[in-house]
């Protein structure tokens, strides 16, 4: 799953990949969140979700790098 850090209405996609997670009883299914924001506060959140973080404008090789850890998982 890939999701954006920052969602309408204050939501971010670590609460909804929580929320994705829970509904499906996929307690560490693998995630990526993408994120423009510098917040060191972001990547440790990310980290405690068990997701990879993946900075803004994500390039296809990088994207591709985060997909092979996600599998060797």
């Amino acid at each position: 799953m890939v999701f954006d850090y920052h969602l309408d209405e204050g939501d971010t996609g670590i609460e909804v990949l929580k929320k994705v997670r829970e509904h499906f009883d996929l307690t560490k299914s693998p995630a990526i969140i993408n994120s423009a924001d510098p917040d060191e506060t972001v990547r440790e959140e990310v980290i405690a979700a068990h997701a990879l973080f993946a900075s803004k404008p994500i390039k296809i090789a990088a994207l591709k790098r985060l997909i092979k850890r996600l599998l060797r998982r």
